[in-house]
């Protein structure tokens, strides 16, 4: 939350009493971000800010004029999205004078130009620069379909196009993939559709449909969480806004197709974008480089992307703490060093300020159990439901760990350390609950691939009593990569 607040807090402090921020034509932008900014945290000033800048929008920089709901140049493209973003933060998004606005700018389109003659003019015109009309499309054909534009389908079909045009002679084609499925997602399905029906074999868009695009655009991300600029990654990676971009395309194609998985390479993009605003809210041109010029729309992008550190105890970000979340604190357990909680500490399972996920991140996760669950109030699982939980867990972790890596080589997260005692006690323990001889055996761990390099000491067990039978254990040693044997303590040994 900490980097929302500072960027939201200098688009408020910095803007001119006109409602910009001297950057004419990428208001919309801030606009954008700062009602992110206030529907994650509620803050007033946030929104009036962004009113502001969406009354400049319109009668700045469109010429509106309403009644009669006219424009004497028309909205930016980006000016177009911030209105439909505060469109929907309005007492009734369903009828409001943001809405109207946009409504009255896809109809003077129409009316007066041509809708296909004004998407024509982004494809045709040589000043414009390939993935800048990518991006406007983009923009535009999230409005149209906001505000169900009679011609919407006509942006989307220009957008597709425009998409096919790009390729890595152009100024940031990555971003241009970003912004398209971002908006691609958004308004239709990523189908069969080919994006470049003419594209010549062994080209860029050679085949390439609709449904290929988020994968495409998961292979541009950098092991950093941010994007690289170019296909052929001459370019290097971090710079914000096609970083943003990448990041919102991800975004949207989780959202319409959750089965894609792409909730880590989500996580990492938000940190890495909030790792680069400053300390004063400043964004930079590429991420958290002081060298390179700061830009207020570049703000307002991020913030599009940022979003609030989870509550703690939810290491999933699914907005639920539940047993789910259980899981990863398990597989985490005593993982060190792993980032402080608002850092990113909770994919781990670290729910405090400190380094390491122990027991007083299971306090926490106890504590704050069922909390933003659907039929909250339930009590936290027994042992022997944990149990069961954690075993699951651990087999779906190594497959999901499996796939992770043949997509993505060389992840950041840490090398997991020993496994957790209390896996190792359910184990045991659920051993014991199906009529287990007090003798030394052994319990397969065939939830974990033996190129985890999982390894783990020998530990005390005589205080703690096991499932329904009571039975102490001395210790728990390793037997391989897969196996452990649990020692019975004396007195429950056969004599």
């Amino acid at each position: 939350m900490d980097a929302i607040t500072r960027a939201a807090n200098d688009l408020v402090a910095d803007q001119k009493a006109a409602g910009s921020w001297g950057e004419f034509g990428f208001t919309g932008e801030s606009v954008a971000g700062l009602v992110h900014a206030y529907q994650l945290t509620g803050t007033a000033g946030y929104k009036t800010a962004a009113e502001d800048g969406g009354d400049y929008c319109l009668y700045n920089e469109g010429g509106y004029t309403a009644p009669p709901g006219k424009y004497r140049d028309g909205l930016f493209a980006g000016g177009s999205y911030g209105v439909t973003r505060l469109s929907e933060i309005s007492a009734d998004p369903a009828d409001n004078a943001w809405r109207t606005a946009v409504e009255d700018l896809y109809h003077q389109i129409k009316k007066d130009v041509g809708t296909q003659d004004y998407v024509d003019a982004y494809l045709n015109d040589s000043n414009a620069e390939d993935t800048s009309a990518a991006y406007d499309l983009a923009r535009h054909t999230v409005a149209a379909y906001y505000v169900s534009a009679t011609d919407r389908a006509i942006f989307r079909s220009g957008l597709i196009d425009a998409l096919g045009d790009v390729d890595d002679g152009d100024d940031a084609p990555v971003m241009a993939l970003g912004a398209a499925v971002w908006a691609l997602a958004r308004t239709g399905d990523l189908d069969s559709t080919l994006v470049d029906s003419g594209a010549a074999p062994g080209s860029l868009w050679d085949g390439v449909t609709l449904a290929d695009l988020p994968g495409m655009l998961v292979s541009q991300q950098a092991l950093d969480g941010s994007f690289y600029t170019r296909f052929d990654h001459d370019q290097g990676s971090g710079f914000t806004e096609t970083s943003v971009m990448g990041a919102l395309g991800l975004i949207a194609a989780h959202q319409a197709a959750p089965s894609l998985r792409y909730g880590d390479e989500i996580v990492k993009a938000r940190l890495v974008l909030a790792s680069g605003v400053d300390v004063g809210g400043e964004v930079y041109w590429k991420i958290a480089d002081e060298d390179f010029a700061s830009q207020y729309y570049l703000a307002g992008e991020s913030l599009e992307v940022l979003t609030a550190a989870p509550i703690r105890g939810d290491a999933n970000w699914d907005g639920c703490v539940d047993g789910l979340d259980y899981n990863i604190w398990s597989l985490n357990y005593l993982d060190q060093p792993v980032p402080e909680w608002f850092d990113g500490g909770w994919m781990y399972g670290n729910f405090n300020s400190d380094h390491i996920t122990d027991g007083l991140d299971y306090n926490a996760w106890s504590l704050n159990y069922q909390t933003g669950c659907a039929g909250a109030g339930a009590s936290v699982p027994g042992p022997a439901t944990l149990c069961l939980l954690g075993v699951g867990a651990g087999l779906l972790l190594a497959r999901r760990r499996g796939l992770r890596r043949r997509m993505q080589p060389g992840s950041i997260r840490p090398v997991p350390g020993p496994v957790p005692a209390e896996l190792m006690l359910c184990v045991i323990a659920l051993a014991s609950l199906v009529g287990a001889a007090p003798r030394p055996q052994d319990f397969l761990l065939g939830g974990w691939a033996a190129d985890e390099a999982l390894r783990f000491d020998p530990f005390t067990l005589r205080t703690a009593p096991l499932g329904e039978t009571g039975l102490p254990f001395d210790a728990f040693a390793a037997r391989g990569p897969r196996s452990a044997t649990a020692v019975p303590a004396p007195s429950a040994r056969a004599t």
